[in-house]
Parts: structure tokens; sequence; C-alpha cells
């Protein structure tokens, strides 16, 4: 592996890394790509009996798409600019509920066809549900990361 990849890569996963925050840049770089993906060319929701109860809802590719990159610009960059401002522990603690609550739309949304009978199997919403649970415990850390800025203030 050449030398010059390592020194790039490594500051790059160090601010990922950094305060322990890996789940949280990583829950939010994947609805970050699930958005680019709706976005792209073509009509993906046409691709899958998975995403029929979004149809159903009244959202479809660009809808869903654009939420989607709201929620994760908006996560990447107080992820990014954490700690430069007294009040960026309680934007990353909205971010990461706003993250619970796509990741646990997109889990009831990939199990409705297997629950309607559409389908014999849940889809990849199981796989969902973990991002789900890493959203809990960002949740969990930016309330406690909230508490000690507070105690720390005196």
């Amino acid at each position: 592996m050449p030398q010059g990849w390592r020194l790039h890569m490594m500051p790059i996963l160090e601010l990922v890394d950094k305060h322990g925050r890996a789940a949280e840049w990583i829950t939010s770089m994947m609805i970050f790509v699930f958005g680019l993906t709706l976005l792209a060319p073509g009509s993906t929701m046409d691709t899958s009996v998975s995403y029929r109860a979004f149809i159903i809802v009244g959202l479809n590719d660009i809808s869903l798409g654009l939420l989607a990159l709201f929620i994760a610009t908006n996560r990447l960059v107080a992820l990014y600019r954490n700690g430069m401002w007294k009040r960026s522990p309680i934007i990353r603690g909205i971010g990461a509920v706003a993250g619970l609550g796509f990741w646990v739309g997109i889990s009831f949304a990939f199990c409705w066809p297997y629950v309607a009978g559409i389908s014999e199997a849940p889809s990849t919403a199981t796989v969902y549900i973990v991002a789900a649970f890493a959203e809990i415990l960002a949740a969990y850390r930016s309330g406690i990361d909230v508490r000690n800025s507070r105690i720390a203030a005196g």
C-alpha cells in the first residue's frame, strides 16, 4: 500500500473517531448515501416492493432522497463543528433523534410488505433496526455531553 494513502486517510479517520463519535458519523453517512441513491437517475422505488409503504404515504424518490440529504448534511456539519459552539451537543442530539426517526421509518416501511403478506421476508428492515439502535446510543451520548458541558460551565 502506498505511503501517501496512509497520510491522507489518517486525518479523516481521526476526525471520524474523535470523541468516540464514529457511530454518529457512520449512520449520518448511511443516510447521506441512501439519499444520493434515491436521487440518482431512475426510479429506485419502482425496483422493489420494499418501497411500497413510502409510495402509499405519498413519498417518491425525490422527496425521500431530499429528506435524507437534509438530515444527513445537517448532522455531518454538526459533527464536524462539534465543540466549536456550546450548543453543538444539543444539535447532535436533535440530529440523533432525526436519524432515529429516519431509521425507524425505513424499518417499518421495509417490514410492511412482509406484514401485509406481499413478501416472504422482511427485506433489509432488520439491518436498519441496528442503525436505529446506534441512533439511540448517539442521542444518549449527546445528552451526557450536554450535562457535562452544563456542569463544566458551573
